[in-house]
């Protein structure tokens, strides 16, 4: 307040001397006052402090950030259509995709998933959406990824729409994210691989997932990091913080004008977003986590929601702020939440376990192999007659290392690729062997026995 005061103070000041400059005659002429008048109504007019205020919560500062360097996996690899990228001496796989939502506003999204899941398989993995805060984007979710995906969890990463690169203004704090969060779903599940899907959020992310879970009863848990119970008690606390010495009744005041122009603005009601509503109608596991040292979001609103939650839940407090890492005992608890609550797999059907650094053309041949249907044969033989059923089996060989080696120069002619393949080959280790021994026609492994061992 005492900003805007000075500020127009200023102004009144700048004013009056132009007055005066002008008055005088012969302080310039005509033609260099209505230069001045024209250089002044093209300067940006800078926003008020309720419009400081207001841009907190609906248009923070927007996440820049580059597909190719600060997303895990980094640049899709050429050929295979998605980046790859090893953990734990494992290969998984990040794909990128645009969906629209509801409002016809394109989403970005990262789907996070083990290399070799879905090759000639119907195993189903549970998976696990990630909402990001109100300044936040789908790059936060790297860790996530990077602590599920070992457990065969698959990880889904947005950004809502206001975020990132995704279209929109404004974010809502949950209001529209939670309809963001239902597209994410909805596509995860018309890919017909997914069991069961979580949500984590994060802020505004948490708030967002459990508005979705409480109309959703299908989510099989969330994980809520930092939650607010009220967006009016967070709003007042924001103006709280910003003007300390301000009386109730004008922090009231100066909260009616914000609630006023985040509805002309962003088109929904502050005093409409409850959590604690949200809470009382939901029973699906929960887990919340919250920073004891949290200044933007006081652990008191955690500690709130999880005392008005209806269904199994756990509250855990570290030492952070809002924005900090966070420990590594909360993310083994979440860990150990998500693996109680989604139990995935031991193990993924087909994978070729101890070959991540071959990862990329193994993949690659795959895929190659697989889209060799009877009309794919016709357009990609490598003479002008089509490419049998017949003449494939006898390219491929018998043996895995000829199947890898051989058949593909002999169909598509990348002796290079070949030669890679012959040197992956020479260096691969025991276990690799053994499980390419079950490798079938189609460069997957075969079901049975061996492929056990």
């Amino acid at each position: 307040m005492a900003d805007a005061a000075s500020q127009a103070q200023s102004a009144v000041e700048s004013s009056g001397a132009d007055g005066a400059g002008g008055s005088g005659g012969a302080g310039g002429s005509d033609g260099s006052r209505a230069t001045s008048r024209a250089s002044k109504s093209k300067a940006p007019k800078k926003p008020g402090v309720m419009m400081q205020l207001e841009d907190l919560v609906i248009r923070p500062p927007r996440a820049c950030y580059s597909t190719s360097s600060d997303l895990l996996g980094g640049p899709p690899a050429p050929g295979v259509g998605c980046a790859l990228f090893v953990l734990g001496g494992r290969a998984f796989c990040r794909v990128d995709r645009e969906v629209p939502n509801e409002r016809g506003e394109r989403l970005h999204l990262s789907y996070y998933h083990p290399a070799w899941f879905g090759h000639k398989s119907t195993q189903q993995l549970p998976a696990v959406i990630y909402a990001h805060g109100n300044s936040g984007c789908r790059c936060d979710a790297n860790d996530v990824a990077a602590l599920l995906l070992p457990q065969n969890i698959c990880v889904v990463a947005l950004d809502f729409a206001g975020s990132g690169k995704s279209d929109g203004e404004y974010v809502t704090l949950g209001a529209r994210e939670m309809a963001d969060l239902g597209i994410a779903k909805e596509w995860l599940m018309r890919r017909g691989r997914t069991s069961c899907v979580g949500l984590w959020g994060r802020s505004m992310g948490s708030v967002a997932s459990l508005l979705y879970a409480r109309r959703d009863p299908s989510v099989a848990g969330l994980v809520l990091d930092s939650v607010f119970s009220r967006l009016q008690d967070v709003a007042m606390e924001l103006v709280r913080s910003s003007a300390p010495k301000m009386p109730g009744a004008l922090t009231r005041s100066a909260l009616w004008f914000m609630r006023r122009g985040i509805r002309r603005r962003a088109g929904f009601d502050i005093n409409e977003l409850d959590a604690l509503s949200a809470a009382a109608e939901a029973w699906i596991p929960a887990l919340f986590l919250h920073g004891l040292d949290d200044t933007m979001i006081a652990k008191h609103h955690s500690e709130k929601v999880h005392a008005a939650y209806s269904g199994d839940k756990n509250l855990i407090l570290f030492e952070g702020d809002h924005n900090d890492m966070r420990p590594q005992f909360a993310k083994d608890s979440a860990s150990i939440f998500w693996y109680n609550t989604l139990r995935p797999p031991s193990r993924i059907e087909g994978e070729v376990e101890g070959c991540a650094p071959h990862a990329k053309d193994l993949l690659y041949y795959a895929e190659l192999m697989e889209v060799m249907s009877a009309d794919e044969r016709r357009k990609r033989g490598s003479s002008s007659a089509a490419v049998t059923e017949q003449q494939v089996r006898q390219a491929v060989g018998s043996s895995a290392e000829e199947r890898v080696a051989v058949s593909m120069p002999k169909l598509f002619g990348m002796e290079r690729l070949a030669r890679d393949m012959r040197r992956h080959a020479d260096t691969a280790d025991d276990t690799r062997n053994t499980e390419l021994a079950g490798v079938d026609a189609d460069g997957f492994a075969a079901d049975n026995g061996d492929a056990d061992a």
